[in-house]
């Protein structure tokens, strides 16, 4: 049952992500994020992305502050501002998942990472330093796939390539040796 939990918390956070403004469509991005937390406050089980969470009062409430910090980050820029307001979101996240009592956790310079990535975003040369002064800071930090992702992703960047599956599993493996 936690693990089933655990699932949907990572498709709730693939779901959210999709949500970030890509270009000028913030205003639509509000709205998105203004239905699910409705969605959420109602508990409407039908939902695609609430529909796997066991239906537990701790979940609805842990997910409506969640949403509530992710609108704060749709109002940043892809800047230090952004990095602050996700190591927020990346704590409260990884409270979620001890909650489930599962040994895991992820961290906020993977998640920003695979929110540019997964959204196609462009940043600036700035934002690519701090990334990668952030990535080098927390490293030790960082678990084995976290840590082969943000390199390839990082390695590529500007390029705006997909990450293969073989490619990704390669590296993994790679980085036992």
């Amino acid at each position: 049952m936690r693990k089933q939990d655990l699932f949907a918390l990572f498709v709730f956070e693939k779901e959210l992500f999709k949500y970030y403004p890509k270009t000028e469509e913030k205003l639509l991005s509000k709205i998105k994020l203004k239905w699910l937390y409705e969605e959420t406050k109602n508990k409407n089980r039908n939902n695609f992305i609430l529909k796997n969470f066991n239906d537990l009062e701790f979940i609805y409430t842990n997910i409506e502050k969640l949403l509530v910090l992710y609108d704060e980050i749709i109002d940043k820029d892809l800047d230090n501002n952004l990095i602050t307001k996700f190591k927020q979101f990346n704590e409260m996240f990884n409270g979620f998942i001890k909650y489930f009592d599962l040994n895991f956790s992820t961290s906020y310079i993977f998640q920003i990472i695979y929110l540019i990535y997964d959204n196609e975003l462009a940043i600036s040369n700035s934002t690519y330093s701090i990334l990668i002064s952030h990535f080098h800071k927390n490293y030790i930090k960082i678990k084995r796939v976290e840590k082969v992702f943000i390199s390839l992703f990082l390695d590529m960047y500007p390029k705006k390539k997909k990450i293969s599956k073989k490619r990704y599993l390669y590296y993994i493996l790679k980085s036992y040796f």
